[in-house]
């Protein structure tokens, strides 16, 4: 066997193997299926709140992170330290409204929540309970 032949053929094995692997066999095995969620996901109304509350904070990340790069390049435009100063001002303002904002996006979600994450912090999982 040549050497290419073996680089190639160790290459194969661990493409068919380890987590890619299993990952690829499970959404093969779950295509046939008519499940929406996959079956690695974990299911319950918990995830999907936890799912809500993380996407809100990346949206607001990510906007945030725009916001910072859109401040940076006005910077580059300022023709004396009064006008960036003002500019900083103004961003800065900006900025503390947004967060107040999102703070009271968060707890709407929180609260929207609160049940779901009573009931599951007061219920023992399944694993736990005696009979």
């Amino acid at each position: 066997m040549s050497a290419s032949a073996t680089t190639s053929s160790a290459a194969s094995n661990r493409e068919n193997s380890g987590p890619s692997a299993a990952f690829a066999s499970q959404q093969g095995a779950s295509r046939g299926s008519n499940h929406a969620t996959p079956s690695w996901l974990p299911p319950g109304p918990l995830f999907a709140a936890q799912i809500a509350a993380g996407q809100e904070i990346l949206d607001f990340a990510s906007k945030r992170m725009r916001a910072q790069a859109d401040f940076i390049e006005c910077l580059k435009h300022c023709e004396s330290l009064e006008q960036a100063t003002s500019r900083h001002r103004e961003f800065l303002a900006v900025a503390g409204q947004q967060y107040s904002e999102e703070m009271g996006q968060l707890m709407g979600i929180v609260q929207k929540n609160l049940s779901v994450i009573a009931d599951v912090a007061i219920t023992p999982p399944a694993a736990l309970q005696t009979h």
